[in-house]
């Protein structure tokens, strides 16, 4: 199954807008945060807590996550809830549109993909995220189960840093933060495997085992990683250009910063992916200097075996007359002659250094 477009054809031929939810998606959960820098709280938040055009204490910020697309229902009732426009919810569902940043006047809509690694197949796993920023609140939806956003929480539930002081741009980029240090997590974590690689590949005796597909497989997760880096890239600066008309609080050094780590994340993947490629290419003339080797070896013993067997095929032939034969030295003569063929040609092949 393609990892980054699922579902293409029975999507085909919808109305842009329609929102294409599968109904045999697990049904959705979430959590819900209220706080200031005073006061917080945390509860868990079912589809039915939901009501039409929810009204919010101005005094609070208030965090909605979901996870789990659910069914149809729900995404009805969180667009009646939250006057979401159509189109952004069915980008959402979605879960193949690559990230973008829209500014939709009252609201701010970013969708990406939160990554982790498969520790057993060194595979990178997407989970779909988007985020709704409005007034006062902010709203998160994932396709799956996620743990990216713990440290946050940890952080509203301790007041640690300035985040309970902040509004709600504050803790849309506090989750944007936390998505691109997990990126950062899995490159670093997927090049300590390509250094390994290259630490194989280098030592010539450890080739019983074929790694081209090893090679191969986590160049293409960093290739697969930069398709997804370059619109975050571009969302970010477009966030930096704009901000005075899309956050209401300073954020110009923050998200400078998020500006570093992002252009951080995506020159190590452009880095990691060229030394895969280098050691692809390394390895497979390696294997094929090692197939030289073993051809030139036997070469080397067939060339040294032809005149011995040509003297040894002359005289097995049972003519009758054969002088030499009747030579009482005749055979260790032969054995002299083969032995000295033999030995002049391993040294005419090491002064040639072909052994």
């Amino acid at each position: 199954m393609a990892r980054l477009i699922q579902n293409a054809q029975e999507k085909s031929g919808t109305a842009a807008g329609t929102l294409f939810v599968q109904n045999a998606a697990a049904e959705t959960s979430g959590f819900y945060v209220q706080y200031n820098q005073n006061h917080y709280t945390c509860e868990n938040l079912s589809a039915s807590d939901l009501t039409p055009d929810i009204e919010h204490e101005d005094k609070f910020v208030h965090w909605y996550h979901f996870e789990g697309f659910g069914r149809e229902e729900f995404f009805e009732n969180i667009k009646s809830s939250f006057h979401l426009p159509s189109m952004q919810l069915a980008d959402l569902l979605n879960t193949d549109h690559h990230p973008k940043f829209e500014d939709l006047k009252d609201q701010l809509f970013f969708l990406l993909k939160t990554v982790d690694l498969d520790n057993k197949d060194q595979m990178v796993e997407y989970n779909h995220l988007g985020i709704f920023v409005g007034e006062d609140y902010v709203l998160t939806f994932c396709e799956r189960p996620t743990n990216v956003f713990d440290y946050v929480i940890r952080r509203l539930e301790r007041s640690y840093g300035k985040i309970r002081e902040e509004n709600e741009d504050f803790l849309f980029y506090s989750l944007i933060d936390a998505v691109v240090d997990q990126y950062l997590s899995v490159i670093e974590r997927l090049g300590n495997k390509v250094e390994e690689l290259e630490l194989e590949v280098s030592n010539q005796q450890r080739y019983e085992q074929n790694l081209t597909q090893d090679i191969y497989r986590i160049r293409t997760e960093f290739l697969l990683l930069q398709k997804l880096i370059t619109p975050i890239r571009e969302s970010i600066r477009i966030m930096i250009n704009h901000q005075d008309t899309l956050f209401e609080c300073e954020l110009d050094d923050y998200l400078n910063d998020l500006k570093d780590h992002i252009n951080q994340i995506s020159n190590a993947a452009t880095s990691y992916r060229s030394m895969a490629s280098d050691l692809l290419n390394i390895y497979a003339t390696n294997i094929d200097l090692r197939t030289n080797k073993v051809l030139t070896f036997l070469t080397v013993y067939s060339t040294i075996f032809i005149p011995l067997t040509f003297i040894t095929g002359l005289y097995g032939m049972n003519f009758e007359h054969m002088p030499e034969l009747d030579d009482k030295y005749a055979y260790p003569l032969v054995w002299v002659v083969m032995i000295t063929i033999t030995i002049g040609l391993l040294i005419f092949f090491k002064k040639k250094k072909l052994i």
